[in-house]
């Protein structure tokens, strides 16, 4: 079983794909210390979302420490921008055998593209040689970026290092038809350069593994900033974050153990009432273009 926190909803940058709504809320103390009651031998994997979960490192240090004491070992999981990372919260990282991703979108252009603050092109590549060798780099395909995506997979290949990848269409996002066309071809170029350069056993696709029923986000015991628990983080989505109470399956208050949660499901399509249906025809539409992809890249058609 898996637990996700939301560490904080706050964000040093603002990419303009990211469907998530930012806001100044951190998880506090007193739901860090009320978690740890659902933390038992089922619970195998623990996952630090945000907004960007570095602006809160110390929680994060202590919610790790804390975790770490509770039986059995547990995987942890942290998605970041890279833009606070440091040789000091990299050896954290390393010591703790923390799973580490981070958002690469490709050159220093296309990374800056779609982001508002800081260079964390410049950041990320100058620490990329001490970073955990199995990092994983989230490379983000907005609509204004297809037509590189190409391109930018070679570039990090071949001048950044990169073999470890999460490929990421932007969902909910405003895509054209012929974007879609773009998008799909430069899928095919980036598989044939793969299979031309005999590159499958070199490098590794995060998404063989990485499926879920809810595009975009996860399913898993999902502890708010607020102490709510929910079974997806999709509430996360700007448009459903009105919405969100008809998704919470809890309260830290007012659990006690997590066997209480164990059947508390949440409805995948009683969440996609909720979205747009232009939103669901676009999300589906990605979803078949990767698949197609990750489908001939396994070599099952």
């Amino acid at each position: 079983m898996e637990i996700i926190y939301i560490i904080t909803y706050k964000c040093n940058l603002r990419c303009t794909y990211c469907p998530i709504k930012k806001n100044n809320s951190s998880i506090s103390n007193g739901v860090i210390k009320d978690s740890f009651k659902l933390l038992d031998n089922k619970i195998n994997k623990v996952r630090f979302f945000g907004g960007e979960p570095l602006l809160e490192y110390e929680k994060l240090k202590y919610l790790v420490a804390k975790i770490r004491q509770a039986p059995p070992e547990i995987k942890f999981f942290l998605t970041t921008n890279g833009i606070l990372l440091d040789k000091k919260k990299i050896n954290w990282i390393k010591k703790n055998k923390i799973k580490l991703t981070i958002s690469l979108d490709g050159n220093e252009f296309t990374q800056l593209k779609n982001r508002k603050g800081l260079n964390s092109y410049k950041k990320i590549s100058g620490l990329l040689k001490n970073l955990p060798k199995e990092t994983i780099f989230n490379l983000v395909i907005a609509p204004n970026t297809a037509k590189y995506f190409y391109y930018n997979f070679r570039y990090l290949i071949e001048q950044i290092g990169v073999n470890r990848f999460n490929i990421l269409p932007a969902y909910y996002n405003n895509w054209s038809a012929v974007e879609f066309k773009i998008l799909e071809k430069e899928f095919l170029l980036v598989l044939n350069y793969i299979e031309s350069n005999s590159l499958k056993d070199k490098i590794f696709l995060k998404n063989l593994e990485n499926f879920s029923d809810l595009t975009f986000f996860n399913q898993a015991l999902v502890i708010d900033c607020d102490g709510q628990i929910y079974n997806t983080n999709a509430f996360l989505f700007d448009r459903l974050a009105v919405v969100k109470k008809y998704f919470k399956i809890g309260d830290l208050e007012k659990i006690n153990t997590i066997k209480e949660l164990e059947d508390k499901k949440t409805d995948r399509f009683g969440i996609n009432k909720f979205i747009p249906n232009r939103d669901i025809q676009i999300n589906n539409k990605l979803d078949k273009i990767l698949n197609n992809f990750i489908y001939k890249y396994k070599g099952i058609i």
